[in-house]
């Protein structure tokens, strides 16, 4: 079995709507987030047809993160994800089992074969959040990907799929939430500046939803709103460049992608979504920061 790379994310909840995308309406109406949704025909097709669901509660419908189904060399099945997106009782340490659920909405149940080093509760060892599970049967059934010879050094153009959860968001959708932001914060008696942009999680362009002061905004907005905004449950793509583990350009990802793959141009995984920085707008929208390599 390779060794993996992961790019790290969390979670939110089930989704609302469908909405528009750079690869729909254009470049003038996004761009700032390029990411696009994945269409009914591609879930039938490799690499997207092997990118799945990690899912909280086999009850329910909502999950909190992403992984791929991946052919190894013995004839089985794996599951490939991150190791934080396994600790599903919250006591640090890896779940035996995990169940997950296919693009086509099949739902199936893997074994832990196999971890990094990760510390989940101090999130020491970055590079070794990953997880392989098993499904326990030769992959004769599911559709799956192989792994990618790429080995680094050079730039690869990738795609980044999975279930992030923040909505496409145009132009327009975000300089409306940046709008709502600062009013909130007026009505607060707060004056953005230079001295105290950093405690409020914004500048010029951007927005920082990992903000103590911007989470306590996200609280209060209209349950609808916030739903729409962040927990678009579909699955997404962001096109963008490799060129070695946590060395990337312009690939988008959320609270959702965590353990979803990044895929090469034949749609063998290179890599694990680790982690993110949610930030909102800007040349750092939705940019993903961490991943560990295959």
């Amino acid at each position: 079995m390779k060794k993996i790379f992961i790019t790290s994310l969390a979670i939110l909840i089930p989704l609302v709507s469908w909405g528009g995308d750079i690869c729909t309406r254009g470049v003038d109406e996004y761009t700032t987030d390029k990411r696009c949704y994945v269409t009914e025909k591609q879930k039938n097709e490799k690499p997207y047809n092997a990118v799945v669901v990690v899912m909280r509660d086999g009850a329910v419908e909502g999950g909190d993160c992403t992984g791929t189904i991946v052919n190894d060399k013995d004839g089985k099945a794996y599951l490939y994800t991150a190791k934080h997106c396994t600790d599903l009782n919250d006591d640090g340490r890896s779940d035996i089992s995990l169940n997950i659920k296919t693009p086509t909405g099949l739902k199936l149940q893997v074994t832990k074969s196999k971890v990094g080093n990760l510390d989940i509760k101090t999130k020491q060892n970055l590079s070794g959040d990953w997880a392989i599970y098993s499904f326990g049967f030769s992959n004769d059934i599911l559709p799956g990907v192989n792994t990618s010879s790429f080995s680094g050094g050079g730039y690869q153009s990738v795609r980044v799929i999975g279930y992030g959860r923040l909505k496409i968001m145009s132009n327009k959708e975000i300089d409306a939430f940046r709008q709502k932001y600062i009013t909130y914060l007026k009505s607060r008696g707060v004056e953005i500046s230079r001295k105290n942009r950093n405690t409020y999680g914004m500048d010029a362009y951007s927005i920082s939803a990992g903000n103590h002061n911007v989470i306590k905004f996200i609280d209060q907005l209209d349950p609808a709103y916030r739903d729409n905004i962040f927990n678009d449950t579909k699955l997404k793509e962001s096109k963008c460049v490799y060129y070695g583990q946590n060395r990337m350009r312009e690939c988008q990802v959320w609270n959702g992608n965590s353990g979803g793959g990044i895929f090469d141009k034949q749609g063998n995984i290179i890599g694990i979504v680790s982690y993110g920085s949610n930030v909102i707008g800007g040349i750092h929208h939705a940019e993903l920061t961490g991943n560990v390599g295959l």
